[in-house]
């Protein structure tokens, strides 16, 4: 009777009075909350697990494609200081062999070089 008399302050519904009494209930409210909970995560996972895997795939491109250019920087440096060790011994030859000409070659570049920058 008690229900029914308290079930009038909510409109004489006695289910929407049961249903805001369920409502306050704070076991009730924890029991659909980790319900809701579970519910979300086991509908998330798939997802996380897409996003991870897509996560995953473009940092082994990344890794690959890092390492393909590393090797080749790699390769062309070793290229470069060969060719700089091979000019450097030539033009030390050709000093030796001619040194009044490297002279007139290293002024006549001064000299142009002077006019560049001005």
């Amino acid at each position: 009777m008690d229900k029914i008399t308290l079930a009038g302050d909510v409109g004489g519904d006695v289910e929407k009075y049961l249903a805001t009494q369920e409502a306050f209930n704070p076991a009730a409210m924890s029991t659909k909350a980790h319900v809701m909970v579970e519910s979300l995560s086991d509908r998330a996972k798939p997802a996380v697990d897409t996003v991870a895997d897509a996560a995953h795939e473009a940092t082994s491109l990344v890794v690959a494609a890092a390492s393909g250019t590393i090797e080749s920087l790699v390769a062309q440096t070793a290229s470069l200081s060969a060719i700089r060790v091979k000019l450097l011994a030539q033009s030390k030859t050709y000093v030796s062999e001619n040194p009044v000409k490297a002279i007139a070659i290293g002024v006549v570049a001064g000299m142009l070089l002077a006019r560049i920058v001005r």
